[in-house]
């Protein structure tokens, strides 16, 4: 899974948090140095080779780096979101600091193995320390609720 500095995200419009995180766009990035992706290829779709995606096994693709700094944008709108602890939960307790690094990094755990058309998709994580207050991932941004998807099911 790519690593991106803290610096080299800037993050966009706020969209949501729940018991300790916070989601916000990610409106820009920027690689500040050039940092390995998970295997250092640029493997693509079978015999394609696709610049900025790699094959993590025979049916995961990931999305690198260099992919992920050139298109932030999909038809202008943002196409990731960050997710990373709420600024201060640290000050509440360090009970309640701890339960959130943990539910963070169970989060990146599963994502990082899980792979279904209905699950979103973990492009990236900080190159931070897990535990630190400024680690984060990068997800797929979202433009519909759970709510408005189930809506537009029963629709069809």
């Amino acid at each position: 899974v790519p690593k991106f500095d803290p610096k080299e995200i800037r993050e966009g419009i706020f969209l949501g948090s729940g018991g300790f995180c916070t989601v916000t766009e990610v409106s820009k990035v920027t690689i500040l140095d050039e940092q390995s992706d998970c295997d250092g290829s640029s493997q693509g779709y079978g015999d394609r080779p696709v610049r900025g995606i790699s094959r993590l096994n025979s049916s995961m693709l990931v999305q690198n780096r260099d992919f992920i700094s050139t298109n932030f944008l999909r038809n202008g709108q943002a196409r990731y979101a960050i997710k990373k602890l709420t600024s201060g939960l640290y000050k509440q307790s360090e009970d309640h600091f701890m339960a959130g690094v943990l539910d963070l990094a169970m989060e990146v755990k599963f994502l990082a193995v899980l792979q279904h058309p209905h699950i979103i998709k973990m492009r990236a994580v900080s190159s931070t320390h897990p535990c630190s207050v400024d680690f984060f991932l990068v997800l797929d941004r979202l433009y519909e609720t759970l709510t408005d998807r189930l809506a537009s099911w029963k629709k069809q």
